[in-house]
């Protein structure tokens, strides 16, 4: 992720959803959905798929232990154009990782 899409989030996002958003490096980007409800994470995690242009891997912290809400979101009724694949992260079923394809 460059620097460019770095400066569009802090514009779009609030600080909240800011604080939620953890860059890794240029193709890795972390959301932590914990405490949001169903349409509040779609809406940030719609957002974040479309404001990093370059293709990327998204991980999902979406949780478990307090309810399977937002993890059936993201893994059954969750989609974007550029979502190109889906996996859960093996040992942690509080994550999902989204493959997601550069826009075009």
């Amino acid at each position: 992720m460059n620097e460019k899409t770095m400066s569009m989030f802090k514009i779009i996002f609030g600080n909240d959803d800011l604080q939620r958003i953890n860059v890794i490096s240029n193709n890795e980007v972390s959301v932590d959905l914990h405490g949001l409800g169903t349409r509040a994470s779609l809406t940030l995690v719609n957002n974040v798929i479309n404001l990093n242009r370059g293709k990327c891997e998204l991980s999902i912290i979406h949780g478990f232990h307090h309810g399977t809400a937002l993890k059936d979101m993201i893994n059954r009724r969750f989609t974007n154009h550029r979502i190109i694949g889906m996996k859960p992260v093996e040992g942690n079923p509080g994550v999902t990782v989204l493959e997601c394809a550069a826009a075009n």
